[in-house]
């Protein structure tokens, strides 16, 4: 399995409905649906009872998962009970660290942490049952740790996971939005779209050839009853500094869920930011 690369975590300024981030909470869709307070349970020991990790390392307070001949210490970082037309459903995050061959975490600057994401239906009697899963991802600076927050990417009571990510070097910033839902049994990314950056700590501005430029995006939801995934309104501002002149951007465009290929088509977006590597 290749993991996806994805670099350290930084705040995006971006606009989305929020359906909850707790560590764990219970999201209620349907409000006349009953909660039955005397049998509410933490959602993270489910989880956890379900996947039945390899050991559990005390030094390190984590479970282990191995994956491709690599050891990850992990956590389920946050568990989500949403009630979805009367049914409830856990959505859980787990992250991790990967260790060295002596259960060292590896938090070097080329390495990254673990991040998995898995949807559960739970049954009347409390039971779990796991309908759909991410690949393991890699996410998280030096190694270390990064999380999600979800949304509800719809019409529909399903729910979808955010994840900010960017990095910096040599002067070089940027960032990253993408999200995820479930398909089927997979959990995949139908939103990948830069969201910002920046060389003004890289180039001189006297150089005769410099281009300076600072650009960020700014992403809405536009809900709509019929839709089962909306539409988002992309707003793309900045300027763009060259010999010395000021020019300002100013773009914005309505994108659309394409449902072949279960995914945003982001062309315009991505055309802007042609070019801009971080």
């Amino acid at each position: 399995m290749n993991l996806n690369k994805i670099n350290a975590i930084f705040i995006v300024s971006f606009a989305f409905i929020i359906s909850g981030c707790a560590k764990q909470q219970e999201v209620d869709n349907v409000y006349s649906t009953p909660i039955v307070l005397s049998e509410l349970f933490d959602a993270r020991d489910k989880v956890k009872e379900y996947i039945k990790y390899k050991e559990y390392d005390s030094k390190n307070e984590c479970s282990i998962r191995l994956e491709d001949k690599s050891t990850y210490c992990v956590n389920i970082d946050s568990a989500i009970v949403s009630v979805e037309n009367g049914s409830r459903f856990i959505y859980a995050v787990e992250n991790g660290v990967e260790l060295d061959e002596n259960k060292e975490k590896m938090t070097a600057h080329v390495n990254y942490g673990s991040l998995k994401f898995f949807r559960f239906e739970i049954s009347k009697d409390n039971k779990i049952k796991l309908l759909s899963e991410s690949d393991l991802l890699s996410c998280g600076p030096y190694g270390g740790t990064c999380s999600a927050v979800t949304y509800r990417y719809g019409s529909g009571p399903e729910l979808a996971w955010v994840l900010s990510t960017g990095d910096v070097h040599q002067g070089y910033s940027g960032t990253n939005l993408s999200a995820y839902a479930a398909f089927g049994k997979k959990i995949i990314s139908f939103l990948d779209i830069q969201t910002s950056y920046s060389n003004e700590n890289a180039v001189r501005g006297d150089e005769p050839d410099a281009i300076i430029q600072d650009i960020s995006t700014k992403i809405i939801t536009e809900p709509r009853a019929s839709d089962k995934f909306f539409d988002l309104k992309v707003y793309v501002t900045g300027t763009e500094i060259k010999k010395k002149k000021k020019t300002a951007i100013d773009f914005s465009t309505v994108v659309k869920f394409d449902s072949k290929n279960n995914a945003y088509v982001t062309d315009e977006v991505k055309k802007i930011y042609e070019g801009k590597d971080y």
